[in-house]
């Protein structure tokens, strides 16, 4: 046998290894199967922000309560009540992240109150 031959016989197999491997690595990313450096950047700031955002609403709506308020003046849209409340009851953040991580910390509170009312 000389080196055409082997290689005409092996190149099946190498094309059907490539194509698997290539297939292989599509389905793995497209089902989330691997997790890159973005998306769990993502998904830790994500976390981070909702743990806050539960923090703020629960201490948020206690706090109304324990002034003697009624739950239901904080329904609507636009509600100038609920956002002095929210900014009342913000968690301080002291990291280089603080800024960006407020709003969605304070539009997230401010979701999680309109839910329980």
């Amino acid at each position: 046998m000389n080196t055409g031959e082997i290689w005409g016989q092996a190149k099946p197999y190498l094309v059907g290894g490539a194509i698997g491997v290539l297939a292989a690595v599509v389905i793995e990313f497209s089902a989330g199967w691997v997790v890159t450096s973005g998306t769990m950047a993502e998904e830790v700031y994500s976390a981070r922000t909702n743990a806050y955002a539960t923090v703020c609403a629960t201490n948020s709506i206690e706090s109304w309560k324990a002034d003697n308020n009624d739950i239901a003046d904080l329904e609507g849209f636009s509600n100038d009540q609920r956002d002095a409340l929210i900014k009342r009851n913000m968690p301080v953040l002291a990291d280089d992240a603080a800024t960006s991580l407020a709003d969605d910390i304070q539009d997230n509170c401010e979701d999680k109150i309109r839910a329980q009312v």
